[in-house]
This record gives structure tokens, C-alpha cells and sequence, in this order.
């Protein structure tokens, strides 16, 4: 993501449980939190061509941009709008970097999700001191069950 977004630094870009930890830290530049959601569904066809061992997941994946403190005047509403490193500008530089993109294995040869990412729904909060605008991209894969009964009692 780093490498598709202008003036992003890798350091910048964490992964963590709390797409709101950041929210009070003020930042002179942009940051970004990655958040698995902790909420997921399964397919009801989960069993549809991989039998007993396969099991089709869908959740989502929310990204978090943190936008400057340097935002925090009644004037500066506009510049969060329209400005050079406003919402705007960051939210189609996050949606141009991963949309219709996969995560491959190591070998960078099998694609982990069954569909590329796609995002599903956008919000964005600015108060007196800073700003941020979350977005969520679907997410799909299959969850490998062949190894899940092993030391379970009573499982077979």
C-alpha cells in the first residue's frame, strides 16, 4: 500500500484489533491502521467443492487513515475536504491502491483470497484536533479444516 499511496511511509502503516487506537495521537502526516474485523460469516455452500476440508469465509478488512493535526482550525474544514491531503485525496489514494487486489502465498504464485479486495462502505470523523476516514473492503477466502479436528477430544 505504501508504494501506491504518495508521501506514505511504511512505518506509518500498522496492523492491529483497534481501527481507533490512533485517534487522539496527533501526527504531522497521514498514518494508516489495517483492522481485521472480528466479525465473519460463512458461506452457505462452505462445503462446495472442497467436502469436509474447506470452509469459505467472508468478513472485511477496515483501513484507517489518520489525517494531520495540522487540521484543527474552523478554517481548515476546506483544506480536509478539498485540499492537497484532504479525506478526499487519501480515500481514492487507499481505494486506487487496493481495489481488485489479491494477497499471494510467499512464492508470490497462489492468491489466498477467492476474490480480489473490494470496498463495500467508507466513514469519516473530523473533530477539533484531527480527522480519519475508514474504509472497508471485502474480504474472501477459504479456511483449511483438514488439520482442525487434531487433539480435540470427542472429534472425529
Amino acid at each position: 500500500m505504501a508504494e501506491s499511496i504518495p508521501d506514505t511511509n511504511p512505518d506509518l502503516i500498522r496492523i492491529t484489533s483497534d481501527p481507533n487506537q490512533n485517534r487522539r495521537i496527533p501526527s504531522d502526516s497521514v498514518s494508516f491502521l489495517i483492522s481485521p474485523s472480528p466479525i465473519a460469516q460463512y458461506d452457505e455452500m462452505h462445503f462446495s467443492g472442497g467436502a469436509n476440508e474447506q470452509l469459505t469465509v467472508i468478513t472485511k478488512v477496515v483501513v484507517t487513515a489518520f489525517m494531520p493535526h495540522s487540521l484543527d482550525e474552523p478554517d481548515d474544514i476546506k483544506e480536509f475536504f478539498a485540499g492537497n491531503n484532504s479525506i478526499n485525496t487519501v480515500k481514492i489514494n487507499v481505494l486506487r491502491a487496493l481495489s481488485g487486489k489479491n494477497i499471494y502465498d510467499d512464492n508470490y504464485d497462489l492468491p489466498l483470497l477467492n476474490v480480489p479486495l473490494r470496498p463495500i462502505e467508507h466513514s469519516w470523523v473530523k473533530d477539533k484536533s484531527s480527522g480519519d476516514i475508514q474504509i472497508s473492503f471485502h474480504v474472501e477466502y477459504d479456511e483449511d479444516l483438514r488439520d482442525i479436528d487434531d487433539g480435540l477430544p470427542g472429534v472425529n
